[in-house]
């Protein structure tokens, strides 16, 4: 059998005898088929910018559409925020609105750390006010022993000793109003609220104003000890400020069930 040269051009194939038939000679087939890969490969060079674009566009359009996502949820979260800030703001003014003094009752209680979760209800923001007073009472009750070693006078000396015995009474009172107002217990289950038990109002009340009173003793004895020193006005400014704090919590709680019935017509 004869034996026949193949060549490849394109697709199809051509042995030697059909090319003697065409006329065609070999080194122009080759030409043929050099020309033909350059065209190829011009175009596969032509096609790779636009699929390195089209690529681009599209990682543009994925990255785009997830800063979109991102600053539309970042905008969602400050709206609720600022929300649930205003909410808890006009709920504290609106308590504070039943006391003689509602600018320090407001600052007060807005200075506290406060969960954004919270239901801010008269009760809440009472026992606030509460962790207020008895953090201003707890540093008062420091104070007496901080200034004794500075006084030289007995008389003074003794006022103080008996202040700071008035001011630990004063402390403990307000511990028990805290653990009357707390609506979940240790063991995790929930007490009945003092609103619907008058004598837990009642003994809210007596404790608060019975802490009123010791402080106001402590001033009665410095008062008498005829002085004006430093220290004695030190003890006087102290204490007025928490007896500011006191009284803010006594007018709270003496229109707590007012309160409620204002929050209805505020927050429907």
């Amino acid at each position: 059998m004869e034996s026949l040269n193949v060549y490849k051009l394109g697709y199809g194939q051509l042995n030697q005898l059909e090319l003697d038939d065409h006329n065609i000679p070999v080194h122009k087939l080759t030409s043929l088929h050099l020309q033909d890969d350059t065209t190829t490969t011009a175009n596969n060079l032509r096609r790779r910018p636009i699929v390195v674009i089209s690529l681009t566009l599209l990682l543009t359009l994925i990255v785009a559409s997830l800063l979109a996502a991102l600053i539309y949820h970042s905008e969602t979260e400050d709206e609720d925020s600022e929300l649930s800030s205003n909410i808890l703001s006009e709920s504290i003014k609106a308590v504070c609105s039943v006391t003689q003094h509602p600018d320090s009752c407001f600052t007060d209680i807005s200075s506290c750390s406060i969960n954004p979760e919270s239901k801010p209800d008269p009760v809440f923001i009472f026992s606030l006010s509460l962790e207020v007073a008895i953090t201003r009472i707890s540093n008062l009750s420091s104070l007496p022993k901080t200034l004794i070693p500075r006084v030289n006078d007995p008389q003074i000396v003794s006022a103080l000793r008996d202040c700071q015995d008035l001011f630990s009474d004063a402390f403990d009172r307000l511990n028990q109003s805290k653990s009357a107002v707390l609506l979940v217990g240790e063991d995790g289950k929930k007490r009945e609220s003092f609103l619907d038990d008058e004598s837990k109002m009642n003994d809210l009340k007596t404790w608060i104003s019975a802490a009123m009173t010791d402080e106001q003793t402590c001033l009665d004895g410095l008062e008498e000890t005829g002085s004006s020193t430093m220290v004695v006005d030190q003890v006087k400014a102290a204490v007025q400020k928490s007896s500011v704090s006191l009284s803010n919590n006594l007018a709270i709680l003496a229109n707590m069930k007012t309160l409620f019935d204002k929050f209805d017509k505020l927050f429907d």
